[in-house]
C-alpha cells in the first residue's frame, strides 16, 4: 500500500478497517473482523529498487500516479490472532522453486469469490538492496493483490507481495515479493515500541524472528539459496555493438564448453561492432573472437571466446529427444526485461528464471537429405521475456535428477496487429538441432535446413492441407 494512500486512510475518522479470510465465508454471511491501525513503516530497499527499474523502462504497480513510496502497514486485532493459522517462516527460498500466493484481488467485488484466492509462480530472480533482500516472480498480479501473503507449496511462509514491475512497452512483468527479513529489518530500524507491543503474546527476538506463543522462534530466511545443480550458471548475458551505433543491446546464451557459447543470430547479427559475455553471479567477461552459423537457414550461432574460462558451468546436453516432448515440464533461464548493470554487475547478474511446460514439439525432416522427421521446434508455457533470446531451456524433472539442456530461447509470440506480447508463448530450438550444429561445427561443414523447416520458423504452412487436395480433385474432373 502507497505511502499517500496509507496517509489519506488513516486520517479519515469516518473510515473504518475490517479483514477475513476464506475461513469467514459461512453458508450465508462473510464475518469481518474490526481492526485499528498501529504504523506504517516505508520500505526504503523496495523504493530503491523500484527507482532503479524504473530507469529501465519499468513501471511499478499499484501506483497513486506519484513518486512510488511502498510501506508495510501494521494493523491491531485480538480476536485475529486467536483464528489465524500458524506463521511458519523458512529460508529454503531457492532459485527455479515454486510459490504459491493467497490475496483478495477483486475481493471488493464479490468477496466469496476472491476471498482466499491462490496462484502459483516461480522464484525467478533474486535483488539486493542495502543488504536488504527482495525476490521476483513470474507469479502473475492482479489489482488488489498487494499484501498477499506468499508460501512455499508446504504452506510455510516466505514474505509478502509488494506489486509488480511491468515494461512500459508491454514486453512482460516480474511480480515483487518482501521475504520476511527485509521486513523485520525495516520495521527493527523504526525502533518503534508499537512493533514489539504489536501482537499479543508475541516478541520480536535478538536474531530478527518473531515468536508467537505456542509456536517456536524461526529465523526468516536471509537469503535466496540456490539449486545445488547451480543450472542457471550455464547461461550467460552477451552484449552487443553494432557498427556505427552507440547503443548497446543484450541478449542471452549458453555455455557448452569453456570457451564455447550457443546463441541467437539476432542476438549477435552480422553487423556487430564489439561483442562480450558475462558469467553469472561474477564480474568476469570475455570478449568475442569468433561466430560460426553451421546451420543454414536457422536462428542459431556458435561464439568462440578470445579466451577459455576455467570456472566455467557448461549445461549438459540432453541426449534423450524424449525429454522434448509434449507437457514435459521445463524451467527457462535467460536475461530477459532488463540488462546487467555495468555500474553494479554483480546486482543483476543472476538471470531470470521460470517454470512450465513443453506446449507443442514439431516434428520434420530436419536437413534436405533427410527421410524420417526429428524435433524441429518447441513452444513452451515457462515465461520467455526480451532479451531472453539464446537463453535456456531445462529440463525440470520431479524425481530429483539433474537438469539438462532442452533446447535455447528464439523468442516468445507477438501479435503484429496490436503489437500485442505473449511471454508465455516461447519458441524454442531443440537440443537435437543444437547438437547437430556443434557436430557440424567440429567436422567443418555446412549444414542445410529443409525448406519446411525453414518455412515452420517463419510460421508459415508446412504441410499439404487434405481438403485443398480433395478441392483440387474435384475440380480436375
Amino acid at each position: 500500500m502507497s505511502a499517500e494512500v496509507v496517509n489519506e486512510l488513516v486520517g479519515d475518522s469516518a473510515i473504518s478497517f475490517a479483514i477475513a479470510l476464506s475461513e469467514s465465508i459461512g453458508p450465508e454471511t462473510i464475518h469481518w473482523t474490526p481492526i485499528t491501525y498501529v504504523s506504517k513503516f516505508e520500505l526504503t530497499s523496495l523504493n530503491t529498487f523500484v527507482s532503479r527499474m524504473e530507469s529501465n523502462g519499468m513501471r511499478f504497480h499499484p501506483s497513486s500516479g506519484l513518486a512510488s513510496s511502498a510501506t508495510i502497514t501494521l494493523f491491531r486485532s485480538q480476536a485475529w490472532l486467536e483464528v489465524s493459522r500458524p506463521l511458519r517462516f523458512t529460508e529454503d527460498v531457492k532459485l527455479g522453486s515454486h510459490l504459491v500466493a493467497e490475496g483478495a484481488p477483486f475481493a471488493v467485488d464479490s468477496p466469496a469469490l476472491f476471498l482466499g484466492y491462490k496462484s502459483v509462480g516461480t522464484v525467478s530472480g533474486a535483488h539486493t538492496v542495502a543488504n536488504t533482500k527482495l525476490i521476483l516472480s513470474d507469479l502473475r498480479y492482479m489489482e488488489g493483490m498487494e499484501g498477499s501473503a506468499i508460501t512455499n507449496t508446504d504452506g510455510v511462509s516466505i514474505g509478502i507481495l509488494a506489486g509488480s514491475l511491468r515494461k512500459t512497452n508491454g514486453e512482460g512483468e516480474l511480480s515483487v515479493i518482501v521475504p520476511w527479513s527485509t521486513i523485520l529489518k525495516t520495521m527493527s530500524a523504526y525502533q518503534s515500541s508499537q512493533i514489539f507491543n504489536l501482537l499479543n503474546r508475541s516478541s520480536l527476538t535478538s536474531n530478527g524472528a518473531i515468536g508467537i506463543a505456542g509456536t517456536p522462534n524461526v529465523t526468516p530466511p536471509t537469503q535466496v539459496h540456490k539449486q545445488t545443480d547451480d543450472f542457471y550458471k550455464s547461461v550467460v548475458c552477451i552484449t552487443v555493438r553494432r557498427q556505427g551505433g552507440f547503443k548497446t543491446s543484450w541478449g542471452s546464451g549458453v555455455v557448452l564448453s569453456q570457451n564455447i557459447v550457443v546463441t541467437n543470430r539476432h542476438v549477435v547479427p552480422k553487423d556487430f561492432k564489439s561483442a562480450n559475455v558475462t558469467f553469472p553471479e561474477s564480474s568476469v567477461r570475455r570478449q568475442i573472437s569468433a561466430v560460426f552459423q553451421p546451420v543454414s537457414g536457422l536462428d542459431i550461432v556458435y561464439l568462440v571466446l578470445d579466451s577459455a574460462y576455467s570456472d566455467a558451468r557448461p549445461a549438459t546436453l540432453s541426449t534423450n529427444l524424449a525429454n522434448c516432448s509434449q507437457l514435459k515440464p521445463v524451467t527457462t533461464v535467460g536475461y530477459g526485461l532488463f540488462p546487467l548493470s555495468t555500474n553494479d554487475l554483480k546486482q543483476y547478474s543472476i538471470p531470470l528464471v521460470s517454470n512450465g511446460y513443453i506446449s507443442q514439439a514439431v516434428s520434420l525432416p530436419l536437413l534436405q537429405k533427410d527421410k524420417h522427421a526429428s524435433t524441429a521446434l518447441l513452444s513452451v508455457s515457462a515465461y520467455c521475456w526480451n532479451g531472453s533470446s539464446g537463453g535456456a531451456v531445462f529440463t525440470n524433472p520431479t524425481d530429483g535428477t539433474k537438469r539438462v539442456l532442452a533446447g535455447i530461447i528464439v523468442s516468445n509470440g507477438r501479435v503484429d496487429k496490436t503489437d500485442t506480447i505473449y511471454p508465455q508463448l516461447g519458441f524454442a530450438i531443440p537440443i537435437n538441432i543444437i547438437s547437430l550444429g556443434l557436430e557440424a561445427m567440429a567436422s567443418r561443414q555446412q549444414m542445410h535446413l529443409h525448406e519446411r523447416v525453414k518455412r515452420l520458423w517463419k510460421l508459415q504452412p508446412t504441410h499439404t492441407e487434405v481438403l485443398d487436395v480433395l478441392t483440387s480433385i474435384k475440380s480436375n474432373l
